[in-house]
């Protein structure tokens, strides 16, 4: 029998630690995985290095953030 694609990130949980978790879990993941805007050279090709690290791969600036996100998304 073939596998079945998982349907997002947190398809890897299945059925466990409840859907609100897994959605807040998600979101975060999604957050921290997304390439931002460079203040530097102002192109889209910031990503994280580690927690709160964060470098732009085109012009390798290289500076400190928020946790999950460059600078506060609200």
């Amino acid at each position: 029998m073939a596998r079945k694609k998982l349907a997002n990130l947190a398809g890897g949980f299945k059925a466990r630690y409840g859907s609100t978790l897994r959605k807040k879990w998600m979101e975060v993941v999604r957050l921290s995985r997304a390439t931002y805007d460079c203040p530097r050279c102002e192109r889209n090709a910031v990503k994280r290095v580690s927690l709160g690290i964060w470098e732009c791969t085109y012009c390798g600036y290289r500076f400190a953030g928020q946790a999950y996100a460059p600078t506060s998304v609200r």
